[in-house]
């Protein structure tokens, strides 16, 4: 494996941590090339920068700033971008839209720290197969 490519790789497993969303025109950076990364608010960019997953790359980061993950995926869906970090919910509206963008990872984090289905207290609802059939309400950004 060349340098340039076991470099990026080690950069996309940083990445993957994430939960990530890329476009498919993304190629393996060469000298001088430019990859383009939205990121919400700035936060991938801190992690990784602590981390020092983007110290002595073979190539330049541009990272553009989004205030929310609806905003990131249409600029990877116009190829504005080259790759970015959503959650689960911002990206599956995008999918469902036919979006041409790809997930190279998910991550999983304990149930019912982020996430949680609201019902009455007498709901037939139990847990999420039991939605089938009913109607739901989310946010899209």
């Amino acid at each position: 494996m060349r340098r340039e490519t076991g470099l990026r790789w080690a950069f996309v497993a940083v990445w993957l941590l994430c939960g990530v969303a890329v476009s498919p025109a993304v190629a393996a950076p060469r000298d001088g090339a430019v990859l383009k990364v939205g990121d919400q608010k700035g936060a991938e960019r801190a992690l990784m920068t602590a981390a020092g997953a983007l110290d002595n790359l073979p190539y330049h980061i541009e990272w553009d700033i989004f205030a929310s993950a609806q905003a990131l995926l249409e600029a990877l869906n116009a190829g504005a971008i080259d790759t970015g970090g959503v959650g689960d919910g911002p990206f599956l509206f995008a999918y469902a839209a036919r979006s041409p963008i790809k997930v190279v990872a998910v991550y999983h984090s304990k149930v019912g720290d982020s996430v949680a289905i609201v019902v009455p207290k007498n709901s037939a609802i139990h847990n999420a197969a039991d939605l089938r059939g009913h109607t739901i309400g989310t946010t899209r950004g």
